[in-house]
């Protein structure tokens, strides 16, 4: 569990991982808390001096690592599903007609014509899927607490390809999570 000192943050922010926050007071960061990891979860319990109120997340940290065999059935488990979610969306949108989607040798590309290109592929070195947007650039996704993350924000490749999809299609889509 994660205690605050009786100097509490204005604000809460990630930094780099979804477990690791950052306090901080107007904008400028006033230092890490102490974090105590159970196996599997931890508490962190934040307070607010402005509403007086105590606030709990309760997050997985899985603290096995993943071994070569299960990278490679989740990351062709997830390139394989999104390839389903895209064909099915984009057969039944009114915007982009042009456009090409393949899978070939654990490399996902999804032409989109004049909206750009983008790539999803496997890093198995890494065991990461690498992402590569014509919007938001080039990103590197770990699995992490049973998704995609990149680790610099803490956004998952579905939640930003939901967000950029949707701008591209003008209307708000909704992606089917990866269910292992």
């Amino acid at each position: 569990m994660l205690r605050t000192s009786h100097h509490i943050m204005k604000c809460l922010k990630h930094v780099t991982h979804p477990s690791v926050y950052r306090l901080c007071s107007k904008g400028n960061a006033i230092g890490y808390n102490e974090v105590v990891f159970t196996k599997h979860t931890f508490d962190v319990m934040l307070s607010s001096l402005s509403s007086k109120t105590s606030y709990v997340r309760r997050m997985s940290s899985s603290t096995q690592p993943l071994d070569n065999l299960m990278y490679e059935r989740i990351a062709d488990q997830t390139l394989d599903h999104l390839t389903e979610e895209l064909e099915l969306l984009l057969e039944t949108n009114d915007v982009v007609n042009d456009y090409d989607i393949s899978l070939n040798n654990g490399v996902l590309t999804v032409n989109l014509g004049s909206h750009g290109v983008y790539v999803i592929n496997k890093q198995t070195p890494n065991k990461q899927i690498w992402f590569s947007s014509p919007f938001s650039g080039p990103k590197r996704y770990d699995w992490i607490n049973n998704d995609w993350i990149y680790k610099k924000d803490g956004i998952s490749l579905l939640s930003i390809l939901t967000s950029e999809l949707s701008v591209i299609l003008k209307r708000k889509i909704k992606l089917k999570p990866f269910s292992d």
